[in-house]
């Protein structure tokens, strides 16, 4: 690797961080605090896209353990937001699916956060941030698959 890519990665790596921080600042002001936190509203689209799921299955999508996926099904379950269902492929593992509470939850989530993303002006061509987004893919899996 080059040095001015060893560079560039670092650069991008401080952005992405920065944007991180941002980010979680801006979702608090637009979702609130708690109820909606960045884990629950990435269990809910996650199950919203995907379907019904094992904690397993949704944990091994994310850097998560188990146990911390498994809190906050429970806390979604006690809120009415997620149910679990009987698994036909594997008797000890329910699934858990939205609720009609859960789905009208999602598609607050999305319209909350769809009206904040329109309301933002980027200042570059949606050709950039496809670009933008197509590097920090490839970068998020080079590090994925690094032996």
């Amino acid at each position: 690797m080059t040095s001015k890519l060893s560079s560039s990665l670092g650069a991008l790596i401080d952005e992405a961080v920065a944007l991180f921080h941002r980010m979680r600042v801006v979702a608090e002001e637009v979702h609130g605090e708690g109820e909606f936190s960045a884990a629950r509203r990435g269990v809910l689209r996650s199950l919203a896209s995907l379907g019904p799921q094992t904690v397993p299955q949704i944990a091994s999508a994310r850097p998560v353990s188990r146990q911390h996926i498994q809190t906050i099904v429970d806390g979604l379950a006690t809120d009415g937001l997620v149910e679990t269902i009987e698994n036909p492929a594997h008797k000890r593992s329910v699934l858990v699916r939205l609720t009609a509470p859960g789905r009208t939850a999602v598609r607050d989530i999305a319209q909350r956060e769809a009206a904040l993303l329109a309301s933002i002006d980027v200042g570059v061509p949606a050709a950039d941030v496809e670009r933008a987004t197509a590097v920090l893919k490839a970068f998020r899996e080079a590090l994925e698959n690094r032996s």
